[in-house]
Order: C-alpha cells, then sequence, then structure tokens
C-alpha cells in the first residue's frame, strides 16, 4: 500500500513533503485538521472509514509523523 511506501520512506528519514503525500494518494488533498505556528495536521480517509493523519511543518515540505488506520 501507499501508506507502507510513506512509512518506510519515514523510517529512513527521508523527507516526504505533502505534495508527495498527495500524489501518493491519487492527487486526493488532504483535510486540514489542525494549524498551528509549528506546523499542519491533515487527515485522508477512505471509503471503508480507515483513515490516515499526518504532522507536516509549517511549510508542508517535510512530515514529522503518520498513524491511521487503514
Amino acid at each position: 500500500s501507499k501508506y507502507s511506501e510513506i512509512k518506510s520512506a519515514l523510517s529512513n528519514n527521508e523527507s516526504v513533503s505533502y505534495a508527495t503525500m498527495k500524489e501518493k494518494f491519487g492527487g486526493v488533498d488532504g483535510t486540514l485538521v489542525e494549524k498551528s505556528s509549528s506546523g499542519n495536521k491533515y487527515r485522508w480517509v477512505n471509503s471503508e472509514g480507515g483513515y490516515l493523519n499526518a504532522n507536516f511543518d509549517k511549510d508542508n515540505t517535510k512530515c514529522s509523523m503518520v498513524m491511521g488506520r487503514m
């Protein structure tokens, strides 16, 4: 799954941007759930009720955390 690719990249200390994440999920934008001075939190939801939350820096260039239920 695309989640596995993202998780693997983050585990290998590779930079994953919001644009990369969006591309992996078929060009679908995540829903902005939280915005703070340090970054942004987005959520993607699939048709089976699974979800993925991802935290990015304030410029959406680097993902710092990803979690969810697929």
